[in-house]
């Protein structure tokens, strides 16, 4: 399967707060009417999980006013289902989608992680 084809957003941005973020996201939902909006959940290190919970409450509320289903993933959850080592480096997970950037190979291996359940 071919999970590039069913990605739906898979680019690295800035992060230049709230209003910004809801804007992007609202205006991907309106463009391309995803099933699901699939996140990273983060669960350790206090300065991460403040600051990526204020972006999941964002997507959290865009999918609710739109009907659509959220999915929280673990990254260690998704390193094990995906490439078989919960523990896996930044650079294996760059390596399997041929991606420079760390933030976006973690959001495909997220989207083949949901997809994963999917196609069964």
């Amino acid at each position: 399967m071919d999970y590039n084809q069913k990605v739906l957003y898979k680019q690295e941005w800035k992060f230049t707060g709230q209003k910004n973020f809801r804007h992007l996201i609202k205006s991907l939902v309106w463009e391309h009417h995803p099933a699901a909006l699939v996140h990273g959940t983060p669960v350790r290190y206090a300065a991460v999980i403040a600051f990526q919970s204020k972006m999941i409450g964002v997507i959290d509320l865009i999918a609710e006013e739109h009907e659509i289903s959220t999915v929280p993933c673990v990254d260690n959850t998704c390193k094990k289902t995906v490439l078989g080592n919960g523990a896996a480096h930044k650079e294996e997970i760059m390596a399997k989608y041929g991606e420079e950037s760390e933030h976006v190979a973690d959001c495909m291996m997220f989207g083949e992680y949901f997809l994963s359940f999917q196609d069964k």
